[in-house]
Formats: structure tokens, C-alpha cells, sequence
């Protein structure tokens, strides 16, 4: 390594959530193989992190409820399990942990003696309701330390005055800031008084054959339109049956919301990081409501139509959509829906100029 300083990345890498490990994976390789930096994730892992994510899990406080959904999640539990252990093998494979595992949130704050430099993001580790806050907010005397954010995102649109309060200490705190989404930057740079600049997500800094590298090709024979759902559900197949009808098309959807079988479509549950990736970069067309999903996509070149199922939570994907003229592709009415009204535009050269002025924010904040 050219430096052997220590850097320990804080984020969120234990859910069983694609773009949580591909973020993690991609900013550590960035600054490990890129930068050639000493780096690792810190494995910050609480009980409830684990619980979170466990197949079997509450989901109601009515007992009858909670019973009724383990028996429809019974009935996936094997494509469920398998779903699992690929995570954990895509974590396993290509995640640097910490040799320590910190189990709570004070063991973590009262051990900052590893490493030289912390680095928070990406994902919504700056959300303030999160119960660990502190931890993602790096709150711990600095002693020598060099704090730095790279891409954080608040996961909410609405500053309150009290969520002001409850995080500037440990914002002025960084020495240097930076933010996923533009109102995120902007709201930053208004309360500590000096510019933020918002940068791409950590799996833009990795191309497209560098994704390429980690997919597993799927077996199919039939052209298809590939569908990542995470709550759009059927509007989601409204869109993604649009097109296969107008292409001649197979419809294959990832989804982890198991009480959807969806009429007429290829349903998978099993499937884990690398065979997503496998799945985006085979696919025609590409049809998400996932920020990650729409991101992927675009660095594979691929077609893809983005459905907002959830306007207060879409400010993610209209900031790099609006910045890369892709918004025509940004869907918000799925019954009014025809593809070809849809331009697809090319936007390399943008997407070139966005990456670039986010290495420079890394590449300064480490020097």
C-alpha cells in the first residue's frame, strides 16, 4: 500500500439489501484498489441489525397476523434461504471486515483507537431517526482522527429546526462533507456556512466491466424485460407488462415482498448480488423502483424505466436523472404508461464529468 495509514469505513453492509452491499463493496475497492489505501469495513453489527433480517421475523403485534405471514413466508422459505446464504457469500467474497465486531453502538464509540481515518456513507447512514445515530454521525472526540463523509444521504426530505440541533455538533465536527443528494448538500451547507458538494453514489466509482466482473450470468433463452421490485409492485408489472407486450418480451422479477405472485410473470426469490447484477446486465429493459436498480442500470447502459412508488423518498433518483437528461425515463402514472414515448438518451459524457468531480472530493479529503 502507498499509505499505511488506517482508513475504517462506517456503513451499511449487514442487510440482506442489494444496493447496501454493492455501496459498501464499491467505495471500499475504490479507495483500496484505486487509491491504494490501507481500508477495511468496520463491522458494526448489533443484535438488532441481525434480528432485522432474519427470514422469520415479526411483522405484527397481532399473533394471528404475525402467524398468518410465517405461513405465506413457509411456503418461499427455501428460495429465501438461498437468497440468504448468497448474500453472505457476496459479503464473505468480496467485503474487507474488521477483525472486531462491535455489538453496540457505545462499544464502537469507546473503541476509536484503529484507525486513522473514519469515513462515513454511503446509504442513509445520515438518517436522524436511526437508533444508532451517533455511530453514523461519528460521535466520539477526534484525538488526532480525520473524520470525512462521502455520499451519506438523510433518507428524508423535511429539515426541522430540532433535527438542526440534534446533529450540527457532530457535523462541525467533519473535516470534510460531502452528500448524496443535492437538497441534502444544500441543507448541510446552509447550517455549518460552507459548501457541500453532492457526489454520485460509491457504485458509480466503479465501471461497467468492473460489475461485469462480479455477475453471475443467468441461463436464460428468452430476451426479457427484468424487473427489480421493491414496493412498487403492480404498478411495477403494469410498466413491465407495457413492454413486454409491445417487444415480445419475457417478464422475470426480483422481489422480496413474498406475498405477490405476480400473474403471468417469472417470480424469483433467490436471487442474490451477483446474480442481480447477472439479471440487469442480460435484460432488454430494465423496470425498477429502486434507486440502486436505476444507478446499476445506467452504468450497464442498459434501458431502463424508473417508477417513482414513492414520491417523498424519489429525490435520489430525480437528482441523477435530472443531472443526466434521463428524466423522461422517470415514470410516475403506470396506467398512462407507452414505451414508445420514451426516448432513450445517451449520457456517458455527463455521467464522466459527475463521477470525476466525486473522485476529486475523495482523493482531496484523503490527501
Amino acid at each position: 500500500m502507498e499509505n499505511n495509514k488506517r482508513i475504517g469505513l462506517l456503513t451499511f453492509h449487514t442487510p440482506d439489501n442489494y444496493g447496501a452491499v454493492y455501496q459498501a463493496y464499491a467505495l471500499q475497492k475504490y479507495i483500496k484498489d484505486d487509491l491504494k489505501k490501507n481500508v477495511e469495513i468496520i463491522d458494526f453489527c448489533t443484535p438488532k441489525h441481525l434480528k432485522a433480517y432474519c427470514i422469520f421475523k415479526k411483522q405484527s403485534n397481532n399473533p394471528i397476523k404475525n402467524f398468518l405471514k410465517h405461513c405465506i413466508t413457509a411456503t418461499k422459505y427455501l428460495q429465501l434461504k438461498k437468497k440468504k446464504t448468497l448474500f453472505e457469500q457476496f459479503r464473505k467474497s468480496y467485503l474487507k471486515l474488521s477483525t472486531k465486531r462491535y455489538n453496540s453502538e457505545q462499544e464502537f464509540l469507546n473503541h476509536t483507537e484503529m484507525y486513522d481515518t473514519y469515513i462515513v456513507g454511503s446509504d442513509q447512514v445520515f438518517n436522524p431517526h436511526n437508533e444508532y445515530y451517533k455511530a453514523y454521525y461519528l460521535a466520539f472526540e477526534k484525538r488526532g482522527k480525520r473524520k470525512i463523509a462521502y455520499a451519506p444521504s438523510f433518507g428524508i426530505s423535511a429539515f426541522t429546526d430540532e433535527t438542526t440541533e440534534k446533529i450540527l455538533p457532530y457535523l462541525k465536527d467533519f473535516d470534510n462533507l460531502s452528500c448524496r443528494e443535492k437538497q441534502g448538500a444544500e441543507y448541510i451547507s446552509r447550517i455549518i456556512g460552507k459548501e457541500v458538494p453532492a457526489v454520485v453514489d460509491p457504485v458509480f466509482l466503479i465501471g461497467k466491466e468492473g460489475w461485469k466482473e462480479l455477475a453471475v450470468i443467468p441461463q436464460e433463452k428468452q430476451k426479457y424485460v427484468f424487473v427489480y421490485d421493491l414496493c412498487g409492485g403492480e404498478r411495477l408489472m403494469t410498466i413491465a407488462k407495457s413492454i413486454a407486450r409491445e417487444k415480445k418480451l419475457k417478464v422475470i422479477c426480483a422481489t422480496g415482498r413474498i406475498r405477490n405472485n405476480y400473474l403471468g410473470v417469472d417470480v424469483r426469490f433467490d436471487i442474490g448480488p451477483s446474480e442481480l447484477l447477472g439479471y440487469i446486465n442480460g435484460a432488454e429493459y430494465v423496470v425498477t423502483d429502486s434507486f440502486h436498480g436505476t444507478s446499476l442500470s445506467l452504468i450497464m447502459q442498459k434501458r431502463v424505466v424508473t417508477y417513482i412508488a414513492l414520491p417523498h423518498a424519489a429525490n435520489r433518483i430525480t437528482s441523477i436523472t435530472e443531472f443526466l437528461g434521463t428524466s423522461n425515463q422517470v415514470v410516475t402514472d403506470a396506467t398512462t404508461f407507452n414505451i414508445n414515448n420514451i426516448h432513450f438518451k445517451e449520457y456517458g459524457e455527463k455521467l464522466a464529468q459527475l463521477v470525476d468531480a466525486s473522485i476529486k472530493y475523495l482523493e482531496t479529503s484523503l490527501k
